[in-house]
């Protein structure tokens, strides 16, 4: 048995196409558009037995040369013409994010060498919701030392800006290129071709071990001051190597019911391979807040890596698939999942892990294999942050005054700290903080007054202390901080 390189399920080594995505294992016969590069001789490269290809890796391609005397077709723009081929290297492939723009503002990582886009649940990136998005719609692949995007006769078309792509040819996507799918709109961002770095992945951990940790499932959730709650739907027992669906939810406590009922309908229709968007919810509570939901664990893939979602509901639902590497699966013991609204973070969740000891002859239905787990936000969020960086000061500032009523403990705290008051005082409000989060950056690292701040919540058995930057690279902390967990946020989710 082999790993299909294009959706990571095992299929027999003989198989020309995967029986779960078809996905060519092995080359029919060089295609005849001349515009497509030639194949190599010999079958495509396959997967070890691990699934390796879900990062990137090293694969055969050819490298973009344009052919002597080729002219612009129509009136497309240079920068959307056809690419073309001419001779072969081997190269890493560099990996790129799809953002959406819609209202779920999802990011999916691109880094297989096809990513297959349609309303279908069997695509990579799955539009299900979207009327006029085809079931096989476009094609996102590696070529060359870029990504080309390949219209596959969709019914409405796939447009790169305001230009509409011509069928079955692949138009080279530069960094930046803004996607149209149906009513879908995507940012198109590429990534170096080098190895994995930490601001690459949904959540980023320093070497070392941690003084705090996060809080776990059987967190008291029955405080009448937890207003807002986070609950997790998960499979209660999982295999490696296969697919499986992670929900998660941000509601206000009073909404529990709506949100029980909206999981045993999304689980039974995921059952029946129709996956459901991200977003459902009830009525809009706060506009100009983002909710972002962020899933990590080692050996764990997670599609799309984080779902930003504009405004606040009084309940509110993502969905990610996520896959565990089959050589990692003895060692993955839990799930951590952060919940931001806005820039605070509402809580982090401990979700434990069960594997089965041996793969079952038929998996149970996802609305059978399912546990769920509900905790209570964080009442006292200490925010540290420097005043210079303007975009998170901004931030944090309109959060402590939207939420004033529900934490007022945002604004005694933000009121010490314009004062620079140093002391009991201020000691007393980190004494009493559920989690203090250090926004690091660079200035923050040159700020006396923060590193006072830091070190002092280091030295308390409470509150749980979590950095996050969103400066790339990671500007580096001090011995102090050495044994910190950071973690990398990207700037956006904040506004």
């Amino acid at each position: 048995m082999i790993y299909c390189p294009n959706c990571a399920e095992q299929t027999s080594a003989n198989d020309d196409f995967c029986k779960h995505c078809g996905q060519r294992l092995r080359p029919l016969h060089p295609p005849s558009n001349p515009l497509l590069p030639q194949p190599a001789s010999g079958p495509l490269p396959r997967s070890t037995g691990e699934i390796t290809d879900l990062h990137a890796g090293a694969f055969e391609h050819y490298v973009a040369s344009p052919k002597e005397g080729s002219q612009p077709q129509g009136n497309v723009p240079e920068s959307v013409q056809p690419s073309s081929f001419s001779h072969r290297q081997v190269y890493r492939i560099p990996g790129a994010i799809l953002r959406s723009l819609n209202e779920a503002m999802s990011e999916h990582i691109i880094d297989k060498p096809v990513t297959l886009i349609g309303r279908s649940s069997k695509n990579d990136i799955a539009l299900t919701s979207d009327r006029l998005v085809s079931r096989r719609h476009a094609t996102l692949r590696f070529e060359g030392n870029g990504y080309v995007l390949i219209d596959e006769a969709s019914a409405n078309g796939t447009y790169i800006g305001e230009s509409r792509l011509a069928p079955h040819k692949p138009y080279p996507l530069h960094d930046g290129a803004e996607l149209r799918i149906g009513s879908n709109t995507f940012y198109f961002e590429m990534r170096q071709a080098e190895p994995a770095k930490m601001e690459e992945m949904p959540t980023m951990l320093v070497v070392g071990e941690t003084q705090n940790a996060p809080v776990h499932a059987n967190a008291d959730s029955s405080s009448p001051r937890s207003l807002w709650q986070s609950s997790v739907f998960y499979p209660k027992l999982l295999g490696t190597g296969s697919w499986n669906a992670l929900l998660i939810y941000a509601h206000l406590a009073g909404a529990i019911s709506a949100v029980r009922q909206d999981a045993m309908r999304a689980l039974q229709e995921i059952d029946y391979s129709s996956n459901q968007s991200s977003d459902a919810g009830g009525q809009t509570l706060l506009p100009d807040i983002n909710i972002t939901l962020i899933p990590e664990g080692e050996g764990m893939f997670f599609n799309p890596r984080r779902i930003t979602l504009k405004g606040i509901k009084d309940w509110q639902r993502a969905i990610f698939r996520f896959v565990i590497r089959p050589e990692l699966g003895a060692k993955v013991h839990a799930c951590i999942i952060s919940v931001y609204m806005g820039p605070l973070l509402l809580n982090r969740i401990e979700i434990p892990l069960e594997f089965a000891r041996q793969e079952p002859e038929e998996w149970p239905r996802a609305s059978e294999n399912c546990t769920q787990v509900t905790i209570g936000s964080f009442q006292k969020i200490y925010l540290a942050y420097n005043y210079s960086d303007r975009t998170i000061a901004m931030a944090c500032q309109r959060a402590a005054r939207l939420l004033a009523a529900a934490m007022p403990y945002l604004g005694e705290v933000e009121a010490l700290r314009l004062r620079q008051v140093r002391g009991h005082e201020l000691e007393q409000k980190m004494a009493e903080a559920d989690v203090f989060q250090l926004f690091w950056s660079a200035r923050t690292a040159r700020t006396p007054y923060m590193q006072y701040e830091w070190e002092h919540a280091l030295a308390l058995a409470r509150p749980l202390v979590h950095p996050v930057y969103w400066e790339v690279p990671l500007p580096n902390p001090p011995a102090t901080l050495d044994q910190a967990s950071f973690f990398y946020v990207p700037l956006y989710t904040f506004s």
